[in-house]
């Protein structure tokens, strides 16, 4: 069953983690630009291959079980129970790094400074 909530939340996470990627990029002065031009003008089609494939990983989460674990309500419910298992924690930070990840080897973005 396709949980939407999760979808949502795993979204937001992979993208977090893409653009973190281009701000660490952007501080070591590896892309030049705004992220407007990293992601649109410099290689579109690196980053729509990079895009796509953040977007069928949300897509595979939310079809799997791991969707029980990233459900934004029961996060909310473990924060106000002042309890956050290891495997929701890692499952979370996890996620952000496969953003990073995925856009560090897809997109290689615009012309360094």
């Amino acid at each position: 069953m396709f949980n939407v909530m999760s979808f949502l939340l795993v979204l937001v996470l992979l993208l977090s983690g893409a653009i973190a990627n281009w701000c660490d990029m952007k501080l070591k002065k590896q892309v030049g630009g705004n992220l407007f031009d990293y992601i649109f003008a410099d290689h579109p089609l690196r980053s729509f291959a990079s895009g796509s494939t953040l977007f069928g990983a949300a897509v595979a989460m939310a079809f799997s079980e791991s969707a029980k674990i990233v459900d934004p309500i029961l996060i909310l419910q473990q924060i106000y129970d002042g309890i956050i298992p290891a495997t929701t924690f890692f499952m979370l930070s996890g996620i952000f790094t496969t953003g990073w990840i995925m856009d560090k080897l897809a997109n290689k973005g615009g012309a360094p400074t």
